[in-house]
């Protein structure tokens, strides 16, 4: 039966009419065809409206629910949190289903992932750590714990530096992908979108690959929610609560003293200004050569610096994540390095000397013991100069 108030259409005015048939096809399950017919409206102006009428009606609905949360917490300020799980209890929750893509089964934590997440979420300012490859660090420091943060605090502010700005797109990527796809929950006891969500709503435009803001932020401020940068790029006016440094070395960029010096200059005078003195800076990443930004880092006895080595004990035949990385596997990796390389990379020992053209065996060698210091014949004379093969 046709709705008695369309005999009144044709005394309403053109915008009455389009409110109208935006309300028939939102409300009463009209097809944007039918509605326009019946109401006297151009279809195709009609479209754009009710996509805007839907867009505007899905925020207002996620505004209302990141109220009615902020309530079950009490007001939700700048930097206030949620009630929500620790880490290892909404890791179980959110991620309990993933699938390891090399083993094919799903990976229960190892002890090592909780020392890192510990180290994450200390008092520390600065944190380093040093994983061996291929143990998910990214995925758990980059990806997981960032979707953690946004999580407790909406208004939480990450940048994401890698070597590279499209490395640092790809983990802004896998963020968002969990923020914004149901379908990637299966398999887990809960869905984050959910119980949280939702983070985007249709017809936002502040969502790119890049950078995105989630909705139900309540922040006046203008920076993104998470957004990626490649090392070395401006980020004047840019600011943020924490910055993941992830893999941030490379060969390219630490090839020699002089790279490594540009990119400490660039981390403390730049990219470290941006947080401020309550901000987090945390660097996660692969040794990649003897002198690189990781080992300067390392010394500095304001950061809080966790390492781990691969193989624990050969003779037990024991390594840092059996069910992942097994003794045969780095037994593999150990056979195609030298062994230099291998205690750097995998082992994150730093043996001094490794790698220089004169290593120090050879240096003591042509020491004369029995020639005070300082102490030469007269016919000689003292030439200063540096050898950079050391």
């Amino acid at each position: 039966m046709a709705d008695p108030k369309l005999k009144q259409a044709k005394n309403w005015g053109k915008e009455k009419c389009f409110q109208e048939a935006v309300k028939a096809v939102l409300d009463k399950g009209e097809s944007q065809r039918h509605a326009a017919e019946l109401y006297g409206v151009s279809r195709q102006a009609l479209g754009p409206r009710v996509a805007k009428a839907k867009a505007d009606r899905d925020e207002k609905v996620a505004r209302a629910k990141a109220e009615i949360m902020a309530k079950a917490s009490g007001p939700l300020g700048l930097n206030e949190t949620r009630r929500v799980p620790d880490f290892w209890e909404f890791d179980r929750l959110y991620f309990g289903g993933l699938i390891c893509p090399d083993c094919g089964v799903h990976h229960e934590t190892p002890d090592f992932h909780r020392d890192m997440i510990g180290a994450v979420e200390s008092d520390s300012r600065r944190v380093l750590i040093n994983p061996p490859p291929y143990h998910s660090k990214s995925s758990l420091i980059t990806v997981k714990h960032t979707i953690y943060d946004l999580v407790r605090n909406p208004n939480h502010r990450t940048i994401i530096v890698s070597a590279s700005t499209d490395m640092a797109k790809s983990f802004v990527g896998q963020i968002q992908t969990w923020l914004e796809d149901p379908e990637v929950f299966e398999g887990s006891p809960r869905n984050l979108i959910e119980d949280w969500g939702p983070f985007k709503v249709d017809g936002q435009s502040k969502w790119n690959e890049q950078q995105f803001v989630i909705s139900g932020r309540r922040s006046a401020e203008k920076d993104p929610s998470v957004q990626a940068l490649g090392w070395g790029k401006k980020i004047y006016g840019k600011r943020a609560d924490t910055i993941k440094f992830d893999d941030i070395a490379d060969n390219d960029n630490q090839s020699n003293p002089e790279q490594v010096a540009k990119m400490q200059t660039w981390i403390n005078k730049m990219a470290l200004s941006r947080i401020g003195k309550t901000g987090k800076g945390i660097f996660v990443g692969t040794r990649i050569s003897h002198g690189d930004i990781y080992s300067i880092m390392s010394q500095f006895p304001s950061y809080n610096w966790v390492r781990f080595s691969c193989i624990l004990d050969d003779q037990t035949e024991q390594t840092l994540w059996p069910d992942h990385f097994p003794y045969s596997q780095a037994l593999i990796h150990r056979d195609e390095m030298s062994a230099a390389e291998f205690q750097l990379v995998y082992q994150n020992v730093d043996i001094p000397g490794t790698g220089a053209s004169f290593p120090p065996e050879m240096i003591e060698g042509c020491k004369d013991t029995h020639r005070p210091v300082g102490h030469h014949e007269p016919e000689w004379r003292v030439v200063a100069g540096l050898d950079p093969a050391g």
